[in-house]
């Protein structure tokens, strides 16, 4: 869970956006963000490194990764061959997995949220055909929710144990009170939530029309959110839409995903998409073709970290970028599947795997931290 553009000229760093965002979208130009980050990187900004995994047997993944306020991080993936969900927590002695009894559904894990120790939800789709699920963990034992067969979990965000929201495939989003589930019409497509409070959160997604869209929670209802006007390419089926969503402060949330474009020889690629919301107004900014924003989160210090296809982007407080490699073998390249900030600290945990090099190699686990 995550809590917590303009007539300026912009400065295009190779590394990313522009340092500054305004009222109109930015299109950014300049060489290819993928290989041209400036070699250094920002004085606060800390080397990534790799974390042993657990070993399983066959095929295994990460899918999402959550922190607490209480400084838990926590790990949602399955173990493919076998199909199984996975969960595991960070403990003293490193990850370990958190067993899910057999007689529970197995449910092939796409998201992790939590909000304490003893509040941690995890849902998606079914390994064999059947109903969707969430299933909680209390700190006890677990126990089953089902979403019905239409409703696909994407993000699971639990303010307490009597208040979780979840998006899914659907243009509304379903909230648990401690007894029963309601939907709450949105009308477009939520991917993420977040925010600073329970008053105070923030959905953004894909609408109908192909396009990023968000909307805001104050309370007692969702109000949909102007976004600035973004140029779309009509890409087939690449849409136009916001990926995920950081709010640092009520007057500071980030938002980051792509939009479908074209290269200069016609064919169909990506660009990054990063909007920001001041407390009054969005305001976006494009980057290069070949780049597409997957996962944002704070760094701690009021910057950023974004995923970027197989590398990482950090956006210092003051609006300096640079990129970040994950540390792997080499000739292999890793993906993170999201990012969670331990609160507290500057420690941000990556959660992945790495892709299988040949078919007789296997997808396996990985983690990384910033410090």
């Amino acid at each position: 869970m995550k809590m917590a553009s303009r007539r300026i000229v912009v400065a295009t760093t190779a590394a990313g956006l522009g340092t500054a965002l305004t009222a109109t979208v930015v299109v950014l130009a300049g060489a290819d963000e993928r290989s041209a980050a400036p070699a250094g990187a920002a004085a606060n900004e800390r080397a990534w490194r790799q974390v042993p995994p657990t070993a399983y047997p066959g095929s295994t993944h990460i899918s999402d990764i959550t922190a607490t306020p209480g400084g838990g991080v926590w790990a949602g993936g399955n173990l493919s061959t076998q199909s199984l969900p996975l969960v595991e927590r960070l403990t003293s002695k490193g990850w370990a997995r958190l067993a899910i009894p057999s007689t529970l559904p197995k449910v092939q894990i796409h998201t992790i949220g939590a909000s304490s120790a003893t509040n941690v939800w995890v849902g998606g789709s079914m390994f064999k055909p059947g109903a969707t699920s969430l299933l909680r963990w209390n700190g006890a034992k677990w126990s089953a929710h089902s979403l019905g067969e239409t409703f696909l979990p994407v993000e699971i965000t639990p303010m307490s144990a009597n208040d979780v929201w979840v998006a899914g495939n659907a243009d509304h989003l379903k909230r648990w009170n401690g007894s029963t589930w309601r939907n709450y019409p949105l009308g477009f497509r939520a991917q993420t939530i977040s925010g600073v409070s329970a008053k105070d959160l923030w959905a953004v997604g894909l609408s109908t029309d192909r396009k990023p869209a968000a909307a805001h929670w104050n309370g007692t209802a969702w109000r949909r959110s102007t976004l600035p006007g973004i140029p779309v390419v009509s890409g087939g089926e690449m849409s136009a839409r916001l990926n995920d969503v950081v709010a640092l402060a009520p007057n500071n949330v980030w938002a980051a995903g792509s939009v479908p474009a074209k290269d200069a020889t016609g064919r169909m690629t990506a660009r990054a998409l990063l909007a920001r919301w001041n407390g009054a107004k969005w305001t976006t900014a494009i980057g290069a073709n070949g780049t597409a924003y997957s996962a944002i989160e704070g760094d701690g210090a009021g910057g950023l970290w974004i995923v970027d296809g197989t590398v990482l982007r950090h956006r210092t407080k003051a609006g300096v970028w640079t990129r970040a490699a994950l540390t792997i073998a080499p000739g292999r390249q890793p993906r993170a599947s999201g990012l969670a900030l331990r609160p507290g600290t500057r420690t941000v945990w990556a959660g992945g795997y790495v892709p299988k090099p040949s078919p007789s190699t296997d997808i396996r686990t990985m983690y990384w931290r910033n410090d």
